[in-house]
């Protein structure tokens, strides 16, 4: 198993994906805040949050 957190991290996502980061940080003993930090970040192409400015020109 790998010894950095990001790498750690990134290999228990790959192993099993349905992991929460609460079981990836008892698993690699780091808090799970840590965990979220390497977490990988949602694709670009993921749509847009419509709060804000943007759901006010979504509804016109």
């Amino acid at each position: 198993m790998p010894t950095g957190t990001a790498a750690a991290v990134t290999y228990w996502r790959r192993r099993d994906p349905t992991l929460h980061p609460a079981e990836i940080a008892t698993r690699i003993g780091k808090s799970e805040r840590t965990v979220r930090r390497h977490w990988p970040t949602p694709a670009r192409n993921s749509a847009p949050h419509a709060n804000g400015r943007l759901a006010d020109s979504l509804r016109r």
